[in-house]
């Protein structure tokens, strides 16, 4: 009788949300179109730029033995998780430089080749999905806080309460050294050119579906009948979506409000990590250890800031030109780089790959 409630519950809940967002379109289409517009240009100032490089990077690195020596420095720390495939450190060090999409791809990966099992996925999603240090670093600390040091303090903590977060949530998750088979794969020239076609395909279709959620909760955000203003807005934009809650949290003038928005996540960075791991993966870990890794993450950044006091100012100028003014690079020397990074690629390649390509 309790289940039936509850699921009707959430079926009247659900339709009602669905309403609001159809009817936002017709009562509010100034607000719908420019919502739109607006997560748009996130995605084409920050989201394609921060993540499409760090997805083909990611598949590159885990379809080939790069992996097994990647992120030896977490080496220490995946034995202690008892997680004993080298991947898992290299799934640690690209989640950390990437951020939570790149983690989740990354662990996704492990996981249908079968060098992971459900609970270690479960518990690398604690130990690594986060906000990276593209957006922390930059977007948070320098744009938003007008200070790039407060940035570097919040990356610092928000990693090393994941790393705390990841030992304490291996307790709770219980044992997690279940054998899996698999077995690494022969890597001849045809396979590596297959590596890196399949890299570029899968980091446009993973990208893809960051975006449309990007683009889909700046439309909610602004159509439906939220507060605009007050710790009533700033609580449901944390609870919606990251970015909203940190420009929330960056006008209210308090770090530890964006710390907050940052460790726990948000509605949309969770359905966005649902689209990208497979659905053997149970994301409630994850949503556990947010108790866990915010005071942790709050705590930490405290200390550096009485250890290395810093001015707090907030910026309300945020927004993607900004982002653009300051971020983006000259179309020379872009095409520069674009030809740098092809020649280097080319020496590095075997020989074999360009030829069997041609044929």
């Amino acid at each position: 009788m309790y289940k039936k409630i509850t699921e009707k519950s959430f079926l009247f809940f659900f339709a009602a949300f669905v309403c609001l967002l159809a009817l936002g379109i017709f009562f509010k289409p100034a607000d719908a179109v420019a919502a739109i517009v607006t997560g748009l240009k996130n995605c084409y100032y920050k989201v394609i730029p921060a993540l499409f490089p760090f997805f083909i990077v990611t598949a590159l690195v885990m379809n080939t033995p790069l992996k097994n020596i990647f992120g030896f420095v977490f080496l220490p720390y995946t034995r202690l998780l008892k997680i004993n495939t080298p991947a898992a450190a290299s799934t640690l060090l690209l989640g950390f430089l990437g951020g939570f999409a790149v983690a989740g791809k990354s662990i996704d990966i492990l996981y249908r080749t079968n060098q992971i099992n459900e609970k270690q996925a479960a518990l690398l999603l604690c130990c690594c999905v986060g906000a990276g240090p593209s957006f922390v670093i930059s977007s948070v600390g320098y744009l938003m806080f007008n200070n790039l040091k407060i940035g570097i303090f919040l990356f610092l903590s928000l990693t090393l309460a994941s790393l705390f977060t990841g030992v304490l949530m291996k307790f709770v998750l219980g044992n997690t050294a279940e054998a899996v088979s698999w077995h690494e794969p022969q890597n001849d020239s045809r396979s590596y050119s297959s590596v890196f076609t399949g890299a570029v395909a899968g980091a446009v279709d993973s990208s893809l579906i960051i975006c449309a959620y990007v683009t889909l909760f700046t439309y909610i955000l602004a159509v439906l009948p939220l507060p605009k203003q007050g710790v009533t807005a700033l609580f449901c934009t944390i609870f919606l979506e990251v970015t909203n809650g940190c420009i929330s949290a960056a006008q209210f003038g308090n770090i530890y409000w964006c710390v907050g928005a940052l460790s726990v996540l948000g509605c949309s960075v969770f359905l966005q990590l649902r689209a990208l791991v497979s659905e053997n993966i149970s994301l409630m870990p994850l949503a556990v250890s947010r108790f866990i890794h915010l005071p942790f993450s709050i705590s930490i950044c405290w200390l550096f800031l009485r250890l290395f006091p810093q001015e707090i100012s907030a910026s309300a100028n945020f927004s993607s030109e900004v982002l653009q003014e300051h971020f983006s690079l000259p179309p020379d020397l872009c095409l520069l780089l674009f030809v740098f990074a092809a020649v280097v690629a080319y020496e590095i390649m075997p020989n074999k790959v360009f030829t069997n390509t041609k044929k």
